[in-house]
């Protein structure tokens, strides 16, 4: 969400909000790295889930939290426009970190992420642009 968010309202010259100073740090992952995932475990061998539970969550993420103002500055930079922010004070019930912990999907079926946040912005800002058509 904040991908898309972030980037349509810069590319429009709006604002965006920015909660507490920038100092959240979350765990952006690119689309691939998700499908990546789902596609290892929808295509593993049939040993390998006949010794799983009937159902299991796993956590798929990129496991590796980025500060919200680097995020921001990646886009930035993806775009070659400086975003118009709003420091706002953290939201009633947020947290400051996220963070997804890939131990298990790892293991079990030998998932990595692959996709770094930099390429990520690059590559999603150019199908934005283009899919907007702006």
């Amino acid at each position: 969400m904040a991908y898309w968010s972030f980037t349509e309202k810069i590319l429009q010259g709006e604002p965006i909000r920015v909660f507490n100073g920038g100092k959240m740090k979350r765990d952006f992952t690119f689309i691939d790295d998700a499908v990546s995932a789902v596609l290892s475990m929808a295509l593993a061998e049939d040993n390998v889930l006949e010794s799983k539970p009937l159902h299991r969550i796993y956590n798929i993420g990129h496991n590796q939290p980025v500060a919200l103002l680097d995020f921001i500055a990646e886009i930035e930079r993806s775009i070659g426009v400086e975003a118009k922010k709003i420091m706002d004070p953290m939201q009633p019930g947020d947290v400051t970190a996220t963070c997804a912990d890939i131990s298990r999907i790892s293991a079990e079926f030998d998932y990595e992420p692959r996709v770094d946040l930099k390429d990520g912005l690059v590559q999603f800002v150019d199908w934005f642009k283009a899919y907007s058509k702006r």
